[in-house]
C-alpha cells in the first residue's frame, strides 16, 4: 500500500478514482487543485487528474502521473480514456521505479488476490487465472470487506466515471467470475449478491 496524492477539481470524477485507488489497496489524499500543496507530506506518488491545474507548479518531490494534458515534471502522461485497470499499472510501475515497495496480496475470504498479476490463489493451492476486470471486481470488494458494496459505486470503481456501462455489464462479469471459481473447483459463493450490491463471502 501506498499513499497517493490526488489532485482533481470535479468532486465526482475524484470520487470515482479515490474509490479505485482505495479498492487498489492505496491510501489517498486529496486536493482540488495544485495549489493546494498542504498534503503533500508523506505522499508517496501524485496523481494528476483532468481538472484542477493552477499556473505555479506542483510542489512535490515524487513521481507525478498526469491524465490528459501533459503536466511539468509529470514522469508519465496518460492520454483519454484511461482505463482504471492501466492506471493503477501504471502506478504500480512508477512506485517499484521510485523505490516503492511492491503492493501485497489482499485477502479475499480464503483466497489471496494478486491485483497486477491477475492471479486468485488459495493457500496450498494453483492460482486462478483471472481477466483485468475480475481482478478490479474483487479488489473493490475484498477493500470493504465485509460491507456490501452497491452496484453503482462497484460499477465507477470497476469501470470509471462516465462510461456507458450499465449493471448488466456488472452481473454478466459476476456471473461468469462464479462460474470460472465453479469450473475451477472453488467456491462459487464467494461472490454474495445482497441489499443491491455485492461483498465477500467469508
Amino acid at each position: 500500500m501506498a499513499h497517493i496524492l490526488l489532485i482533481e477539481s470535479d468532486a465526482a470524477l475524484a470520487a470515482c478514482l479515490k474509490t479505485a485507488l482505495e479498492a487498489a489497496e492505496h491510501r489517498v489524499s486529496y486536493a482540488r487543485s495544485t495549489g493546494d500543496a498542504d498534503k503533500t507530506a508523506g505522499a508517496a506518488l501524485a496523481l494528476i487528474g483532468f481538472g484542477g491545474r493552477e499556473k505555479n507548479a506542483l510542489q512535490f518531490s515524487g513521481p507525478v502521473i498526469a491524465l490528459g494534458a501533459p503536466q511539468d515534471g509529470a514522469v508519465e502522461t496518460l492520454a483519454p480514456p484511461v482505463r482504471l485497470g492501466h492506471l493503477i499499472d501504471r502506478i504500480d510501475y512508477c512506485l517499484r521505479a521510485h523505490g516503492a515497495a511492491p503492493r501485497p496480496a489482499l485477502p479475499v475470504g480464503a483466497y489471496q488476490l494478486d491485483v497486477h498479476a491477475k492471479k486468485l490463489r488459495r493457500a496450498g493451492g494453483t492460482a486462478l487465472e483471472l481477466t483485468e476486470k475480475e481482478a478490479a471486481i474483487l479488489a473493490a470488494l475484498a477493500a470493504q470487506h465485509p460491507a456490501v458494496v452497491p452496484r453503482d459505486k462497484l460499477l465507477a470503481a470497476v469501470w470509471g466515471y462516465n462510461e456507458k456501462i450499465d449493471t448488466h455489464t456488472l452481473e454478466t462479469h459476476i456471473y461468469r467470475l462464479r462460474r470460472k471459481l465453479e469450473d475451477a473447483g472453488e467456491r462459487a459463493d464467494l461472490l454474495l449478491s445482497d441489499n443491491g450490491g455485492y461483498r465477500i463471502n467469508g
